[in-house]
């Protein structure tokens, strides 16, 4: 009898969805704004079924990500869509779009929204008096976030997968058809070529996640640089 594959239960712990790569801004930090080279914009209804079928059941929050989620020509539909099937929906957002979203849906909603200096710092004022909106001030100088030149002293690839064994940071992303074990993971093989870091959603998508090399991208994640970013989370 074969050995039985243990189940990573930090795929299991935080479900995270790209709905799109469009923005409404152009920030020179962003490691989306080269989403143009890609042919994955918005994710789409039929995708999200996919998501919902084999994804949703083992999650009761999921967290709404970009690009912008609000430019999504969609964004509405899909939000009423993902209140039905889960407890918590938190949208992260600039801001900008706020007012676009439905009267009915809004007050569901949970917003983060991420001000960075300079670039949009004006909606705090519009968007701090609801209590369903957090105000994440953010930097806009974190090393190495979107540069897959920047190596931390991982030396080896058994270093990468005992820096990748220890992460807290493992999760279950979804950008359009595939699945990854974190953010990172996706941007590392979207847009820098990294090669298997996630699968593509099916029935078999956990058990699938678990034997690709999610840890290639740990090289180049600017959190597994020991100082001082390790003991600063």
């Amino acid at each position: 009898m074969g050995r039985q594959m243990v189940t990573d239960t930090r795929f299991l712990a935080y479900l995270t969805i790209d709905i799109t790569y469009a923005c409404n801004l152009n920030c020179a930090f962003c490691s989306k704004r080269i989403s143009e080279r890609h042919d994955y914009k918005h994710m789409t209804e039929e995708q999200l079924a996919v998501v919902l079928k084999f994804v949703a059941p083992h999650y009761k929050i999921v967290h709404i990500t970009g690009g912008e989620p609000l430019v999504h020509p969609r964004f509405n539909s899909m939000m009423r869509v993902l209140l039905e099937r889960f407890e918590r929906v938190v949208v992260t957002s600039n801001g900008i779009a706020l007012d676009t979203v439905d009267k009915d849906i809004y007050d569901r909603l949970n917003f983060l929204v991420s001000v960075y200096p300079g670039v949009n710092d004006d909606v705090v004022d519009l968007v701090e008096p609801h209590s369903n909106v957090v105000c994440r001030r953010e930097s806009k100088t974190s090393p190495g976030l979107c540069d897959p030149h920047y190596d931390p002293d991982i030396g080896s690839d058994e270093e990468c997968k005992r820096v990748y064994a220890g992460c807290c940071y493992s999760y279950a992303k979804v950008v359009g058809s595939r699945v990854y074990p974190c953010c990172h993971g996706e941007t590392m093989e979207t847009f820098y070529g990294v090669k298997e870091t996630g699968v593509t959603i099916d029935e078999n998508w956990i058990e699938n996640l678990q034997q690709v090399g999610g840890w290639r991208a740990c090289r180049h994640c600017f959190l597994a640089y020991p100082q001082p970013y390790r003991r600063a989370t």
